[in-house]
């Protein structure tokens, strides 16, 4: 009795993990999918925040600066 408990504990384990596996698999294969208009979003985005910090660089460097109106 004490080996065939084993056993079926080592089965119903390997079963686990053999369903885990299959389940974190299949969700990383979907992530391959690109989307044209994610894309081009995010790339707009990139340059916005490019543009942006450009623009935070000249304002600060203002403030440092002693000029006037």
């Amino acid at each position: 009795m004490r080996t065939s408990s084993k056993g079926t504990r080592y089965l119903i384990a390997g079963a686990v993990f053999i369903s885990m596996l299959f389940l974190l698999v299949t969700p990383a294969a979907a992530q391959y999918e690109e989307n044209a208009q994610v894309t081009r979003l995010l790339q707009d985005a990139r340059d916005k925040a490019a543009q942006l910090s450009r623009d935070g660089d000249g304002m600060e460097a203002l403030t440092r600066s002693d000029v006037s109106w």
